[in-house]
């Protein structure tokens, strides 16, 4: 049995499929990600065993950024309470005897995207949620890869678009995206037309993809924002915006898409 985890910010999501290529879910369970770390490593421990002892592989999404060797998380803005603690693949192989992978959360997310998809063009993943950042996908032999942005594209570009964020969001008006009002949120789809204009006058991606919580419960505010701005950039009429299939869910599916690679 292969098993999928995707490590959010708020919440850990682990999912279980059978060996095969493309392996039939078996069963999925999540559950909020605490404030300690022990108690987050023990909870995916017996979670994982509830679904089975026969485990053959597991495939996790993190964020944060890791040292040279992946053994330690040194940054996370989301999950201050994993920094500097052991890496999640050497916790759970403490106890798990077998093949364990872990990427990128962006690029989990975008190669989930891309494992759903019947076109093999390539894309950019925009992973909008609590944070925001993106990923390349591009395929080899009808086999897709997926890359997230570098620490450069991260600090120049998506740095900026932080004032989008969901974090930033609950910041500056004092309540999640889900309460804010129409008004409000065309302040901030404002912005993210902005970002958006200059990211694609530098990278023409041919198709963007916007994935991630706030893209799956906002799509049709962000929709408006995209009708208008192949209106206002024209140049950009014949590039592809489109959103996650998988929804909140790429991640974790990403994950077991990891497991196809190894």
């Amino acid at each position: 049995m292969k098993i999928g985890v995707d490590i959010g910010g708020t919440n850990i999501r682990i999912v279980a499929a059978d060996d095969a290529q493309n392996g039939l879910l078996i069963g999925e369970v999540s559950f909020p990600n605490s404030e300690n770390y022990e108690l987050n490593i023990q909870k995916i421990r017996d979670e994982i065993d509830r679904f089975s002892t026969d485990i053959s592989s597991i495939g996790i999404s993190t964020p944060g950024t890791f040292n040279e060797d992946g053994s330690l998380m040194i940054r996370s803005t989301n999950m201050p309470q994993w920094v500097n603690q052991p890496s999640i693949t050497s916790r759970l192989s403490e106890e798990f005897d077998c093949n364990i992978q872990k990427a990128n959360d962006t690029a989990c997310a975008a190669l989930g995207e891309a494992h759903n998809r019947k076109s093999t063009s390539p894309f950019f993943y925009i992973s909008y949620g609590t944070g925001i950042s993106g990923a390349w996908v591009n395929y080899d032999d009808g086999v897709p890869h997926a890359e997230r942005v570098t620490d450069e594209v991260q600090a120049n570009h998506f740095h900026n678009w932080k004032d989008c964020s969901g974090a930033n969001i609950e910041k500056e008006f004092s309540k999640p995206g889900d309460a804010i009002s129409k008004d409000e949120w065309n302040v901030i789809m404002n912005r993210l037309s902005n970002h958006l204009k200059v990211f694609m006058n530098e990278f023409v991606p041919a198709e963007v993809v916007f994935g991630g919580g706030i893209a799956h419960k906002q799509a049709d505010i962000i929709e408006l924002m995209l009708q208008d701005f192949r209106v206002i950039h024209p140049e950009y009429a014949g590039h592809r915006f489109t959103f996650a299939t998988l929804g909140e869910k790429s991640a974790l599916y990403g994950a077991i898409a990891l497991l196809n690679k190894s």
